[in-house]
């Protein structure tokens, strides 16, 4: 794919983008910018893990490798995620605004972090994120840090929803990309989804509980109309689409232990 056009991919593909500032200190006007992505159709699929061993196959061979992915065939990376909810779980719940954003702190294999907000409006998602690095984390822990630095915007939407740590979700995706005229598009395959009950910023947690029984989220994301190789997968391989959170699945499973511990 000609490097021009890798600029609309990443466009799309916000787990990608701002690799540029991944391995350096965010200290620029630049970096320091907001970046928000247009709304973009999102449609996931839960598949078991020979179908999807398949599907992935499948895409290596229709798509390009995300362009910042590792591994064997370059499309490999692993990403840990700080999810935030208040003390009686709104977001979980989905009361109201709190049903249709997102706050999180995503950490990449390659230590870089972003402070998010994927918002979800009439079936569309769009994300807003800003990097940070690991001295800002002390930061945003601090309820007495006053604003003025790149990620106040996410420290003020915290402290307005009262929001706090509440899981650790680790996985390993598979991520591969492509252009429809000047649209980008994206494919990616969830693996060895596990989660850990939290209460502080941490990217570290003890005996994550495993979210999937041998299962894959495969997801497609892409603005305007479903792009022709897409319609190809869903068909190929009989997809049905499904309404699936990782992090409603965590706090779910979370409250499953916790009753199931009660005398």
């Amino acid at each position: 794919m000609a490097a021009d056009a890798w600029s609309e991919v990443e466009d799309l593909s916000v787990d990608s983008t701002d690799r540029s500032v991944r391995n350096s200190r965010v200290h620029s006007t630049t970096q320091h910018a907001r970046n928000v992505r247009p709304l973009a159709v999102e449609t996931r699929f839960l598949v078991a893990e020979p179908s999807a061993a398949e599907i992935g196959t499948w895409a290596r061979r229709h798509l390009h490798a995300d362009p910042h992915g590792t591994g064997e065939h370059g499309d490999e990376y692993e990403t840990t995620t700080i999810y935030f909810d208040t003390a009686d779980y709104c977001v979980f719940q989905q009361v109201g605004s709190y049903g249709r954003a997102k706050y999180r702190i995503r950490r990449y294999q390659d230590g870089a972090m972003f402070v998010e907000r994927k918002l979800r409006r009439s079936g569309l998602v769009s994300k807003r994120r800003t990097p940070i690095d690991a001295a800002d984390l002390a930061r945003l822990a601090d309820a007495a840090a006053g604003g003025g630095w790149h990620a106040t915007w996410f420290q003020d939407r915290l402290r307005a929803r009262r929001l706090r740590p509440s899981a650790l979700i680790q996985y390993h995706r598979t991520a591969r990309v492509g252009l429809d005229g000047t649209e980008g598009y994206r494919l990616t395959l969830d693996r060895h989804v596990c989660a850990a009950s939290i209460a502080r910023l941490t990217f570290s947690a003890n005996q994550p509980v495993p979210l999937l029984d041998r299962q894959t989220i495969v997801e497609i994301k892409f603005r305007g109309s479903a792009p022709r190789v897409f319609k190809e997968m869903v068909e190929r391989f009989a997809l049905a689409p499904v309404s699936v959170s990782k992090y409603r699945r965590a706090i779910s499973v979370f409250r499953e232990r916790i009753e199931g511990s009660a005398p």
